[in-house]
C-alpha cells in the first residue's frame, strides 16, 4: 500500500489547486505533543489515512497536519481525544 502522505515539495505542487484549498481548510494543529505520540500519529496515519495528508512539525511547538479529507481530519481528532482521556 502506498502513502498518501506528501513530502513538502509534493505538498507545495499543490499551490493554486482546489486540492490544497481543500487542505487548508481540513487542517489540525496539535501542540506540545512528545516524540513518542508524533511517531504514533505518523504511524496511525499511514495506516488509515484515506486521502492525501502533509505534516509540519515545528518540534517541540506544534504540529500541523492538512488534510484532503475532512473525513481523515475528524479520524484523528477522534483519536487525540482517546489519547488525552476526553472520551
Amino acid at each position: 500500500m502506498d502513502s498518501r502522505q506528501l513530502d513538502l515539495v509534493e505538498f507545495e505542487l499543490l499551490k493554486g489547486t482546489e486540492t490544497m484549498v481543500n487542505m487548508i481548510k481540513n487542517r489540525k494543529q496539535v501542540i506540545g505533543i512528545s516524540n513518542d505520540l508524533f511517531n504514533e500519529l505518523l504511524d496511525y496515519l499511514d495506516v488509515n489515512a484515506e486521502k492525501l495528508y502533509y505534516v509540519r512539525n515545528e518540534e517541540g511547538k506544534r504540529t500541523i497536519i492538512y488534510f484532503e479529507s475532512p473525513v481523515d481530519k475528524e479520524n484523528l481528532t477522534h483519536l487525540l481525544r482517546q489519547y488525552s482521556g476526553e472520551e
